[in-house]
């Protein structure tokens, strides 16, 4: 079921992305540090959205290693502490 929601939204996403393309079929110049490139505004925008993407990604680059590593460190506390828990719980058992 999972798995044709995610193909329908494809398909959406597919129609939706052919119809701006073709909406926005226009040319522009688009002027860098090095000169200029005629491209069609549909592929100007994608570019720009996905160097967002990558920039906002690498951005956030330094708290997702921090967060990670965070989670590691408790994971390793919570086996340690589970560890603990079961000696003692039978080490209980042993005394009575």
């Amino acid at each position: 079921m999972v798995r044709l929601f995610k193909v329908i939204f494809l398909l959406i996403l597919l129609v939706v992305g052919v119809s701006f393309s073709s909406w926005n079929s226009g040319s522009v110049e688009l002027n860098y540090y090095f000169g200029t490139q005629q491209l069609p505004l549909s592929l100007s925008l994608v570019i720009a959205i996905a160097m967002g993407a990558a920039f906002g990604l690498l951005g956030s680059l330094g708290v997702i290693i921090r967060l990670k590593r965070q989670v590691m460190k408790l994971n390793k506390n919570l086996k340690s502490a589970e560890r603990e828990a079961s000696h003692l719980r039978n080490q209980s058992v042993k005394d009575h």
